[in-house]
């Protein structure tokens, strides 16, 4: 790139300087002092056009030398900058299962699963306008709730509603609700 500047930089100073010497022999030539006005001031725009190409030339040299100033002065690195690449897959970390003293909201006792079903149920009941607008899943809900509450003897009475994605083909009535599915 640096090369290419210097190429263009020098053919346009070039072009600009061959355009001045004619103007100045055109100001030169002129017999009319209001032709000669119009040369000159000809002339005057285009030497300013040779003075700004050279001063921009000399301003691209000097970049040029401190961009390399700069390079030369940054320390050299031993080693590559950057990690190796991983070759192969990485090794599966261990689990360490930990133990903690607090009790979360969300920490269910089997035994109070009916009374959150049922707190569920209700949210969803009181919200019906936005979470429930065809009361289906509150209908679930109750049902889920009575199942829970029977013993998990058997699936509930109806299907649940089919979900967007959701298999069309029942599932058997012997096997576990889908959050109790082993995997």
């Amino acid at each position: 790139m640096c090369e290419r500047h210097a190429f263009v930089m020098e053919r346009l100073s070039e072009l600009v300087c061959t355009l001045a010497e004619q103007a100045h022999k055109r100001a030169m030539r002129a017999g009319d002092p209001e032709e000669q006005d119009r040369a000159a001031l000809v002339f005057d725009r285009l030497a300013r056009g040779v003075r700004l190409t050279i001063a921009l030339e000399a301003k691209m040299a000097r970049d040029r030398r401190r961009d390399a100033a700069e390079i030369a002065a940054i320390p050299k690195r031993s080693g590559p900058s950057l990690p190796k690449p991983v070759v192969g897959p990485r090794p599966a970390r261990a689990y360490v299962p930990t133990e903690s003293d607090t009790e979360e909201e969300a920490d269910v006792e089997v035994d109070d699963a009916p009374q959150h079903i049922e707190n569920l149920r209700r949210l969803v009941v009181d919200e019906a306008a936005t979470l429930d607008p065809d009361g289906a899943h509150a209908e679930a809900l109750s049902r889920y709730a009575a199942w829970w509450a029977e013993g998990q003897k058997h699936e509930p009475a109806e299907p649940e509603p089919r979900r967007i994605g959701q298999s069309a083909r029942p599932r058997d009535a012997s096997s576990a609700p889908p959050w109790r599915s082993s995997a």
